[in-house]
């Protein structure tokens, strides 16, 4: 039995130029394909003595060959569709966050905007709390871009001056988790 394996050892040594060939032509990477090589050699030399007959060892590994390929692309594609649906559950969990995040931040913003100048107000509901680009703003309000941009940045100062007098320390941290109740 032992004197059958190493026959068949010695058989299959002769051929690993061709075995890495078939799988390197299949996978396209040399590194895969001697991971994979060496993985059906194990496996082979363990069930080398199931062969009934000698001459067929080429061709009886070339079929484990195939058969690891087979199991390697199936494993492939598990990953893929794992980290697929990691990706979009993590997306999905961002979006959540995001939304959550903005209402909670929005509360003091959203109650002390309407204290500020109109134009101001206006500027900041329109770029801050709807996603309107100043572009937007600036046709809206009939100015040019660049004052929408100074009025923008006119009301975000106003608005921040308002909200530290308002609620304090909380939004010095960008009024994440107030907790202020003052407004």
């Amino acid at each position: 039995m032992k004197r059958a394996r190493d026959e068949a050892a010695a058989q299959l040594a002769r051929e690993r130029g061709r075995f890495l060939a078939f799988l390197e032509a299949r996978l396209g990477s040399r590194e895969e394909a001697e991971e994979l090589l060496q993985a059906a050699y194990v496996k082979g030399l363990k069930s080398s003595e199931t062969i009934k007959d000698r001459e067929k060892v080429t061709a009886w590994f070339f079929q484990l060959l195939r058969n690891a390929l087979t199991d390697h692309w199936r494993k492939k594609a598990a990953e893929g569709r794992a980290v697929n649906a990691f990706g979009a559950e993590t997306a999905r969990q961002e979006k959540l966050d995001s939304a959550k995040l903005d209402r909670e931040v929005c509360k003091c913003v959203s109650a002390l905007v309407g204290t500020i100048k109109p134009e101001y107000a206006d500027a900041i509901r329109k770029v801050d709390l709807e996603d309107a680009s100043v572009k937007d703003l600036a046709k809206t309000a009939g100015v040019s871009a660049n004052s929408a941009a100074v009025r923008l940045h006119r009301a975000r100062k106003t608005l921040k001056k308002r909200l530290i007098q308002t609620c304090g320390k909380c939004a010095e941290h960008g009024c994440r988790d107030c907790d202020c109740g003052k407004v």
